[in-house]
């Protein structure tokens, strides 16, 4: 099970270094797509979509040096954890999946089967809250990742997507290559911040 405070760490660790407060403009101008200041942005995706700012932001905005936040933290090892500590995000590194995932199977608070609508793969992964809501043929943007012994969703809550309405698959259809948060925030805005079954 994802440890709480585990990736938080990494939050705090860019969030509060002043030699990263240019990174981190950087990264908020790029997700909003305009030039403005950090509070304007944060102001303009608000508290309720938050999550998909700081899980793209870790996850898939790309440092001006190339590498992701988590890969430049793996790398660095900033906080200077020890090998075993360090292990478990080289893990998240190597194995996390961003996607839209059709929901196969829901066992209630204790995980789902998911089908990656891109490649086709299955995942069985132990998740309890986002159970409550699912149930099988709706599809969700989510993250799954190797978490030690077994696959979860590491990211930030989203919404769910009911299968039979097109006008979201035809969306999807439109975005080039990989998706992210950025891409499920989109979305989300494209339909006035409300959208699913």
């Amino acid at each position: 099970m994802l440890v709480r405070g585990t990736i938080s760490k990494i939050y705090s660790y860019y969030y509060d270094s002043t030699w990263h407060k240019d990174e981190v403009l950087r990264a908020f101008r790029e997700f909003v797509g305009e030039k403005i200041s950090k509070t304007a942005a944060m102001e303009k995706i608000g508290i309720e979509q938050e999550g998909y700012f700081n899980e793209w932001f870790l996850y898939d905005y790309v440092r001006k040096d190339g590498m992701t936040i988590l890969e430049h933290f793996v790398n660095a090892n900033p906080l200077q954890l020890t090998d075993k500590e360090m292990h478990f995000y080289k893990t998240l590194l190597e194995s996390n999946r961003y996607g839209l995932f059709e929901i196969v199977r829901v066992e209630q608070m204790v995980g789902m089967t998911l089908k990656d609508l891109q490649i086709g793969k299955t995942y069985d992964v132990r998740e309890m809250s986002a159970t409550l809501d699912a149930s099988p043929g709706l599809a969700m943007f989510g993250r799954v990742a190797d978490v030690g012994d077994h696959w979860e969703l590491v990211g930030a809550d989203t919404y769910m997507l009911d299968r039979s309405d097109i006008s979201w698959k035809r969306e999807f259809k439109n975005i080039p290559g990989k998706i992210t948060p950025k891409d499920a925030y989109e979305l989300l805005m494209m339909h006035g911040g409300k959208i699913g079954p």
